[in-house]
């Protein structure tokens, strides 16, 4: 009770524990705090690590801009000075716009460059690198003429008329350097979506078309088909590997299939199929539509339009081109059964769609008329398929019966003698597709 030791006064208890070791903390909490703590250091990191990614990339912007604005200012106090014949100069000129190209703030630039290298085309290619300049600076009227509709045309499409023709080429190296040169630059061009960027171009400015017709309704128009046909023109011409097959993959996406606009319905179509030079190789195309995995892959999809588009671009002499390449019989020839493979493929729309009674009467005969009046008092399901897809596909079924086209000459060699499987197997699918076009098909397709 008392202490004897001489202490007079207690002396004050510490614990060095802390405050935390009056409390009883168990284990899950403390595991819990212990997490809690470490997802907020980690979410401060992240937050950090934020903050020093967007100050770098605001930092690395301004300097481009910065780096951007002197190039502009050298070129602008640098081009009304330039002699025309400098060729060093303009590559120069050339390598800046490169670099600063700003597709609202250098139009006026890009077109007055544009206009000196058209002045001295043939000068251009005398200079060492201006194959890689002028494909870098038609993709940017390629850019040009896709994002900005009101600059006037002429400029940029006499570039591409200029540096894309190969009789111009040849005019300062020989034919097979002509060839080559123009033939990369298209592959070039065609990797940055050339054809998707004309078509969209020629849907804006071709005029409302009443009918199909293979003349141009504008010289515009017509210009533009040109810039179509010119690296078609090369696929039989050229050596280049990938060539052919990016060539028709890259056409056939942009212009053969999806739901594709009037003009190219109304007027690219017709103007290919009746082109009397053949500048669309068939035979390419046929190719193409053989492989797999470009309908895996969806870069060509395999709809009603794709169908209508290879009937439709079918040469009328296309069993004589068949027999000049190989003699053989038609039902074996090996041409025909790839031409018969693709057919069956794309045959396959026709089964699944349903055609209504109101766009047969081209197919038909009218003795069905009271047939029509009978099922016309039942009740039915509305047809998914569009009126447009309906006459689209009621045309292809009118090509395929057309005596005249390469399915039905087929059908009227066949023999007992010279059937092949594949012969066999794909003539029986498209029979097939048709017959599931429509449920009176075996009494009504002729």
């Amino acid at each position: 009770m008392y202490s004897f030791e001489g202490d007079f006064r207690r002396k004050p208890q510490q614990n060095l524990a802390g405050a935390s070791a009056a409390r009883k903390t168990d284990r899950d909490s403390l595991i819990q705090q212990t997490q809690l703590q470490r997802q907020k250091r980690e979410e401060h990191r992240k937050r950090l690590n934020s903050v020093i990614k967007i100050q770098a990339y605001f930092r690395s912007y301004l300097i481009r801009k910065k780096c951007k604005q002197v190039e502009r200012d050298q070129f602008d106090d640098m081009f009304p000075r330039i002699n025309v014949e400098d060729q060093t100069t303009i590559s120069a000129l050339l390598a800046k716009i490169f670099f600063f190209y700003d597709d609202k703030a250098d139009v006026s630039r890009l077109v007055s460059i544009s206009q000196l290298l058209l002045k001295q085309w043939k000068k251009v290619f005398h200079n060492s690198g201006s194959s890689i300049q002028i494909r870098r600076l038609l993709a940017l009227h390629l850019r040009l003429l896709k994002y900005n509709t009101e600059v006037p045309l002429a400029v940029p499409l006499r570039m591409f008329e200029v540096f894309t023709s190969t009789s111009t080429v040849e005019a300062a190296m020989n034919c097979d350097e002509a060839l080559r040169f123009v033939a990369n630059t298209f592959l070039y061009l065609i990797k940055r979506g050339y054809f998707m960027d004309l078509c969209k171009l020629i849907c804006e400015k071709t005029p409302p078309m009443y009918g199909p017709s293979p003349n141009p309704p504008t010289p515009l128009s017509g210009a533009l088909l040109e810039l179509i046909q010119r690296p078609l023109s090369l696929i039989l011409r050229v050596n280049i590997p990938q060539y052919e097959d990016t060539v028709t993959t890259e056409f056939t996406a942009a212009f053969l299939c999806n739901p594709y606009p009037e003009p190219v319905e109304m007027f690219i179509l017709p103007s290919l199929a009746q082109d009397t030079t053949k500048k669309l190789s068939f035979l390419a195309l046929i190719k193409c539509l053989q492989d797999d995995n470009k309908y895996h892959s969806k870069k060509i999809i395999n709809d009603s339009w794709l169908l209508h588009s290879v009937l439709v671009l079918e040469p009328r002499q296309f069993i004589s081109e068949i027999k000049n390449i190989d003699n053989t019989r038609l039902p074996s020839n090996r041409i025909v059964i790839e031409y018969l493979k693709v057919i069956a493929r794309l045959t396959e729309n026709v089964c699944n769609k349903q055609i209504t009674y109101e766009f047969e009467d081209s197919l038909y005969s009218q003795e069905t008329a009271a047939d029509k009046d009978d099922e016309s008092d039942s009740e039915t399901e509305p047809n998914p398929t569009s009126i447009r897809e309906q006459m689209l596909l009621t045309r292809c079924i009118e090509l395929l019966n057309d005596p005249e086209r390469c399915i039905m000459v087929i059908i009227s060699q066949i023999t007992d003698n010279d059937l092949s499987e594949e012969f066999l197997e794909y003539m029986s699918e498209i029979c097939h597709n048709l017959l599931l076009s429509h449920r009176m098909a075996l009494h009504k397709y002729r």
